[in-house]
Parts: structure tokens; sequence; C-alpha cells
């Protein structure tokens, strides 16, 4: 009885000494904390915009209540948000800084990718792969980008008589699947005249369930997630996941083998080769590299490299639409390169002449950027200007707010792609405001890519379309499920150009 009596005592006062140390820590840091419950923090109070998709825009409006730089806890989890690029700078290039504990949620999904990696693994495998992503090579590429837009078009043609218009969200999804799958992994997969892919369903599955853990307080440990039905739903999308990308990489490689024993001066792989074909020729340290290690990045380039861009050229589409002044701008400077007429392949001088368009894709990742926030945790101490990290915390990088920041960007919430020009110059203007693919050390590696394909793409629709809203006065629903989409799509009315 006495030993009930002493374990009854003890765990109140466990509790009160838990939670008069967590306020210590929380004084040490040296900026505001956002209001939360003892032990829980703000579990309770982000539930309902974790559950509506839009944690972002709650994290945004707490930067307006205590500052650039602010912390608030999560159960057990310390974390610090911060907009002020200043700190991002100082983050983002100090090599002291590594990979948050969360993102050992994502494992389990994409093993020990280059997104998971860190120190000697991340460097040798940057390097292995960094090749993939040269300027020769992209090029190469821009004919698939062309033929995998023609099949989306004439998709289009065959709906466009529809009243309600199209929504262009699926169509960009399996229009940069079958990018993705050709050019890196060397894969036709037709998955825009399927129209449906389990592997697009799965990841996003599996992205939503990472979310919640994140900001749902103690589901970020790992055995009490292991009790929860999300653990099950995760298991079994995972699986359907490595299926799909088990038969990619099998089939490419008994293509490679087939075309290099039959003709190997002329076989694609040497003519064009993907990224996938590298990672089966490479050796690291001698070895070639495991089934796990190509797994892992097949899975964090297949989704990456088409999650992003769709929902980026969705968003574009939807901009054109809602400002034709801006599409008959953009369509100006097409037709002022002699783009919309021209029968052989785009080149890259030519994609990089219209810098109107890159204006455009520009202001709409300040508005939508891929990720809206990039989460780091140094493994000790470290201050940085009035602001203490304390060691193994989190430490995140707002992108969404600070590309809506008024003291860096004029009327913020306003679509402006004129402003990147009258605007404070790239020059002037701290280079860490805007990272729509992230900054320093770890920027995105297939950032040239992903520009390439989206304005090849709009070249060639905007071109041979006038896009239009289906409803006059429609606004697209924001939410974040991994990356930022629309709850509810962009139904566009599509016209052909004389």
């Amino acid at each position: 009885m006495f030993v009930l009596y002493a374990v009854l005592l003890a765990i109140p006062l466990f509790l009160y000494w838990l939670h008069q140390k967590q306020l210590q820590d929380d004084v040490k840091v040296g900026v505001l904390k956002v209001k939360g419950w003892p032990l829980i923090g703000s579990v309770a109070d982000m539930k309902p915009f974790l559950q509506e998709k839009k944690l972002f825009v709650k994290l945004h409006e707490l930067h307006r209540e205590y500052g650039d730089t602010y912390q608030l806890r999560m159960g057990p989890v310390k974390m610090i948000i911060s907009r002020d690029p200043k700190i991002t700078e100082a983050i983002v290039n100090n090599p002291k800084f590594g990979k948050a504990a969360e993102y050992k949620m994502l494992r389990p999904w994409l093993g020990d990718s280059l997104v998971m990696s860190e120190g000697e693994k991340w460097h040798k495998m940057r390097k292995l792969i960094t090749p993939a992503f040269h300027f020769q090579i992209l090029e190469r590429f821009i004919p698939v980008f062309e033929e995998q837009t023609d099949i989306m078009i004439d998709l289009i043609r065959q709906e466009m008589s529809n009243p309600k218009g199209i929504d262009v969200f699926p169509k960009f999804h399996n229009l940069t699947l079958d990018i993705i799958s050709e050019t890196s992994m060397g894969v036709h997969l037709n998955a825009q005249v399927s129209s449906h892919s389990p592997f697009i369903d799965a990841n996003l599955k599996v992205i939503n369930i990472v979310e919640e853990r994140v900001f749902s307080g103690y589901l970020s440990v790992d055995w009490l997630f292991r009790l929860s039905n999300l653990y099950k739903i995760q298991k079994t999308n995972i699986a359907i996941i490595n299926d799909f990308v088990d038969n990619v990489i099998r089939e490419r490689h008994d293509k490679m083998i087939k075309e290099i024993n039959e003709n190997p001066d002329e076989s694609e792989t040497k003519k064009r080769p993907a990224l996938l074909d590298i990672l089966l020729q490479a050796r690291v340290d001698g070895k070639p590299l495991s089934n796990e290690d190509i797994q892992a990045e097949v899975k964090t380039f297949m989704f990456a490299g088409h999650e992003t861009t769709a929902n980026t050229l969705s968003f574009v589409a939807y901009f054109l639409a809602k400002y034709p002044e801006v599409q008959e701008k953009m369509y100006d400077e097409i037709k002022r390169n002699s783009l919309d007429t021209k029968s052989e392949s785009l080149t890259t001088r030519e994609l990089n002449s219209l810098s109107y368009m890159d204006n455009v894709i520009k202001e709409t990742l300040r508005l939508y950027p891929p990720g809206f926030m990039v989460s780091k945790r140094c493994h000790e101490d470290i201050r940085i200007g009035n602001v203490f990290i304390p060691k193994d915390s989190t430490i995140a990088t707002n992108i969404y707010s600070g590309h809506r920041n008024e003291k860096y960007f004029k009327n913020p919430e306003e679509f402006n792609p004129d402003r990147f020009d009258t605007e404070i110059s790239a020059n002037e203007r701290n280079p860490y405001v805007f990272q729509p693919f992230s900054s320093g050390l770890r920027n995105c590696i297939g950032q040239k890519f992903a520009m390439m394909e989206a304005k090849t793409t709009l070249v060639k629709l905007v071109s041979t379309f006038k896009l239009e809203l289906a409803e006059k006065d429609f606004e697209i629903d924001v939410i974040q499920s991994g990356t930022l989409k629309s709850a509810n799509g962009a139904p566009l009315i599509f016209k052909e150009r004389n």
C-alpha cells in the first residue's frame, strides 16, 4: 500500500517538476512563447487547424502576434518557428544543423534517401546524383516534357466542351508523374492515359499521417503511434508504394541489360541516362548501392519530382485564368520569341529568355511555395543573435510566412509578377527572404529541372489554349497536405487560340 501511495504522490510531483523545467527552458530561448497548456503545450489549440489542413495559416497568423521568431510546444516537443532571413541564413549554411527529429517519421516511407541522410552519406549521395541534373542532360529531356504535354493537350481537347470546366490539378499530377518516371526513371507509366495512380494516392495518405504525428504531440512517440490505427494505414500504403517502385526499378534494370547486350553504343541509357541508371551502375567506396538505397532514392524523386511541380503548374494555370492580363502578357512574350509556332524542340536558351514567365512562376511560388516549412535541429546548444536554440530542439523556417512578410514584399497577399522587376532587386533583397526551393547547403537538387519542365509545359499550353475560370468568382481553397494544394481543385475552361 505504501508503494502505491508513493507512486501516486510521485506522479504529480514529477509532472510539476517537468512543467517548471519546461518554463525555465522557454525563458532561455529569448523569444515570445505561444500560449498553451501545461505539459501538452499548444496541441489542443493547433488540432482544429491540423484537421482542417490549415495549420500553415495559423502559424503565419502567429507571426503577426508574436513576431518574426516565436516558440511553441507540441506535447514534449519544443519548436522554434522563424521567418527571419538572418536566422534562416545562419541555419542553412551551418553544417552543425541537421534534419529535425520529426524527419525520422519519414524514414519508414523514404528510407535513408538524399532527403533523409546526413553527414558523409549525404555528401556521397549528393555528389553521385548531381550529374543527373547537369544542364546538358536536362536539355535532352525537353522533348519528353513536350511529348507528355502534347498528350495532356489532346486529353484536354476531348473534355473541353464540358461547361463545368476541367480540374487542372489531377491533369498536372498525371502529367508530371509521367515526366518524372520517364526522365528520371526511364520508364513509361502512361499515368495520363490511365488517369488514376494508386501511387499518388498512397503517397498523399502517408504524408498526411506524418503531418498529423508532427503536430499531434505524443503521436510523435513511436510506440504510441504503433498502437494507433494510423500506423496500420501507413503500413498498408507504404507497401503499395514499395511494390510500385520495385516494379519501376525491375523494369528499368531489365531494359538496361537488354540494351547493353544488344547494342551498347546506341542504347537509350547511354544517349539519355536517367537518374535510375546512375543509381543502378553506381559504386560508392567500391561497392554497388544496395536495393534499399536505390529504392529510397527512387521513392523520393518519384514523389518530390511530380508533386511539387504539379501543384505549382496548377496554381500558375489558376492565376493565368484569374488574371487575363497576366496570361496575355505571357502569351505575347511567347509569340515575341516565336515559340508559339516552333516546330523543333525548345532549347534551354529559349526557355531562359522568357523573363516574364519566370516572374509569373516566381510569384506563384512566393504565394504558394511547395514546402511551406523546413525543420532543422542542432546537436548542441547554439545562439543566433538574441535567439538561444537548445540542443536537439526543432527550429523551423516558415517559408510560407516569410514570402508574405510585408517588410520585404509590398502588398504581400496580392498576386503581382511585376514585383520581381519593380520592387527591390534580387541583389539588394536578402536572398533568404525568397526561397521556394529552400536554400543553403541542402537546397533542392531538382530546381532547374522543375523550372525547365514548368516553362516547357506553359509554352505549349498557353500557345494552344486561352484559359478562363469555369466560375467567374471562383477562389481556390488552399490546404497543406505534404505540399500546398487546392482542396476544391481549379476548374478551368480551355478555348483554342486562333
